[in-house]
C-alpha cells in the first residue's frame, strides 16, 4: 500500500517524543510550518488554559431591543421541525420511540450538521438561540433516536488518552452532558468559509470534531489520575517534585482542547454538546507489586503508547492541511500531545531505574493488556471504511484505513523499540497481546492503597 509524504512525517514525529527515553536532549516544539523541532531545554505547551472573560449582556439597558423576546416568522420547514420536535420529546418521555418517529428522528439528527435555512430571514443573535434550543431537544431524545435510526458518526477521532486499563476494572459508570458552548464560541477561529463548504463535507467535518472535543475533554480525569500517583512518589522520596511539575498543566490542557475542538464544531455550524464520556475510575492497581509497577503501568498506557499514536496521528492530519488559522489551532493541540508523550517517556528510565525483577514482570505481563486495550481503543475509533468527501484534508479529516495503517507502524516502528530500549519486552507483549477482557481477580475494588 502506497502512503502519503503525510505518514512517514508522521512516524518521524512519534520517534522524537520517544526517542528521549534514550536520548534526553530532544525537545518537541513544533512551528507552522514544519517537522517538531530539536530544541534542547523548554517545553511545549507550558502556558495551560486562556481565562476566559464573559461578555457583557448588550441588551442590559434595553430588554425591549433583546431579539429573543421579539416575534420571529416562522417558515413552513420550520414549523414542521418543531412539530417533529413535539412528536419524538413526547415520545421519549413515554418511552414509546419507535418507528413512527423514524423520520422526525432523521430529521432531527441530520438538523445537527445543516446550516441556517437560507429561505428564512433572521438576526444572528435568535439564530444562535434558537440552534442552542434545538440541539437541547435533540441531546434530550438521541439515545433512542440514535438506536431508531441507526446513527453513527464516522470520524478518526482516538485523540485524548481513555482510561488506562486494569485487570481490576468495574463497568463504566455515568454519562453525563459535556455543554462547551460557550466556552467554545468565545474561541471560534477566524477564516472558515462555511459557504464553501459542502453540505457531506461539513456534515463529516462536524462529527469529527465533535468527537474530538468529547475525547480531549474526557481525558483530562486521565491526568488527574496519573498525577495523583506521580506526587504520592514524591512523597515516597523516589521522585523530586521538580520532575512532575510539567505533569500539573496536563488536565486543563486537555480541557482547552476539548473547548478548541468545540470552538471549530461551532465554527462548521454545529453546537459544542454532547453526551460526554462515560465516568470510568482511574486505576491505582491494587494488584501491582508495589507504588512503582501500579504508577509505570499507568505512565506507559497514558503517554508512551496513546499519546505517541495520538502525535503520529495528529502530526499527519497537520501535514495535510493548508496554512490558515485551523491548522494553527491544531498545531497548539498537537505541541501539548508532544508534551505528554514525551514526558512519559523521559520518566519512564527514571521510574525503571527503581524497578526489581519483579516489577519488570509484572510490568512486561500488563502490557500484553495494555496493547490489547490500545488496538481496540484505536480501530473503535479509526473507522476503516470511512474515507472523508473530498476536501476533508482541509478541516483534518482522515482516511480511516490510512490512519490505521499508520497506527500500526508506529506501534512497530516507534513504541516497541522505545520499549524494547528500556528493557522492557515490547514485542513479545504486542505479538502476545490479550484479546479477552480485564479478569477479576482476589481483589474485588480499585481502592485499595499501597504502603
Amino acid at each position: 500500500m502506497a502512503h502519503r509524504p503525510s505518514f512517514e512525517y508522521a512516524l518521524a514525529a512519534a520517534a522524537r517524543v520517544s526517542c528521549c527515553a534514550t536520548l534526553v536532549s530532544l525537545g518537541c516544539h513544533p512551528s507552522t510550518t514544519g517537522s517538531p523541532s530539536e530544541v534542547e531545554g523548554g517545553e511545549p505547551g507550558e502556558a495551560g488554559a486562556q481565562p476566559m472573560i464573559a461578555e457583557p449582556d448588550p441588551y442590559a439597558n434595553d430588554p425591549a431591543l433583546d431579539p429573543s423576546t421579539r416575534e420571529q416568522p416562522v417558515s413552513e420547514a420550520r414549523a414542521a421541525f418543531e412539530q417533529c420536535q413535539a412528536q419524538v420529546s413526547a415520545a421519549n418521555a413515554e418511552g414509546t420511540i419507535g418507528p413512527s418517529e423514524q423520520a422526525c428522528c432523521t430529521s432531527l439528527a441530520q438538523h445537527l450538521y445543516e446550516p441556517v435555512d437560507p429561505g428564512f430571514t433572521e438576526d444572528a443573535e435568535h439564530t444562535m438561540q434558537r440552534r442552542t434550543a434545538d440541539n437541547d431537544v435533540w441531546w434530550n431524545v438521541s439515545a433512542a433516536c440514535c438506536s431508531l435510526i441507526g446513527n453513527s458518526e464516522p470520524a478518526c477521532t482516538p485523540w485524548g488518552p481513555p482510561t488506562p486499563p486494569s485487570e481490576l476494572a468495574r463497568g463504566p459508570g455515568a454519562i453525563e452532558v459535556l455543554d462547551l458552548r460557550s466556552l467554545a464560541r468565545a474561541e471560534r477561529p477566524a477564516g472558515l468559509e462555511l459557504e464553501r463548504i459542502d453540505p457531506g463535507l461539513r456534515a463529516a467535518a462536524i462529527a469529527t470534531w465533535r468527537a474530538r472535543m468529547i475525547n480531549e475533554h474526557g481525558s483530562a480525569p486521565v491526568f488527574e489520575g496519573l498525577l495523583a500517583q506521580l506526587e504520592a512518589l514524591v512523597e515516597a522520596g523516589t521522585l523530586d517534585a521538580a520532575t512532575i511539575e510539567r505533569a500539573r498543566a496536563f488536565a486543563s490542557q486537555e480541557r482547552r482542547h476539548g473547548v478548541l475542538c468545540g470552538a471549530v464544531v461551532e465554527s462548521l455550524g454545529g453546537a459544542a454538546l454532547a453526551p460526554g464520556l462515560p465516568h470510568r475510575e482511574f486505576p491505582v492497581h491494587a494488584d501491582a507489586a508495589n507504588q512503582i509497577e501500579a504508577c509505570l503501568r499507568n505512565v506507559l498506557s497514558i503517554c508512551c503508547l496513546s499519546e505517541t499514536v495520538a502525535v503520529a496521528l495528529i502530526a499527519a492530519e497537520r501535514h495535510d492541511m493548508p496554512e490558515g488559522s485551523l491548522r494553527s489551532l491544531l498545531t497548539g493541540i498537537w505541541a501539548d500531545e508532544c508534551g505528554h508523550a514525551n514526558f512519559g517517556w523521559r520518566l519512564l528510565p527514571k521510574l525503571l531505574a527503581h524497578a526489581d525483577a519483579d516489577t519488570r514482570a509484572g510490568l512486561a505481563e500488563y502490557l500484553r493488556l495494555a496493547f490489547a486495550e490500545l488496538e481496540r481503543h484505536e480501530l473503535e475509533h479509526l473507522p476503516a471504511s470511512f474515507v472523508p468527501p473530498r476536501g476533508g484534508e482541509v478541516y483534518g479529516l482522515c482516511e480511516g484505513a490510512e490512519a490505521r495503517a499508520l497506527f500500526y507502524a508506529t506501534v512497530e516502528r516507534v513504541i516497541i523499540p522505545g520499549l524494547e530500549a528500556q528493557g522492557l519486552p515490547a514485542r513479545a507483549a504486542w505479538s502476545s497481546r490479550r484479546s479477552d477482557r480485564p479478569r477479576a481477580s482476589q481483589h474485588s475494588t480499585e481502592s485499595s492503597a499501597f504502603v
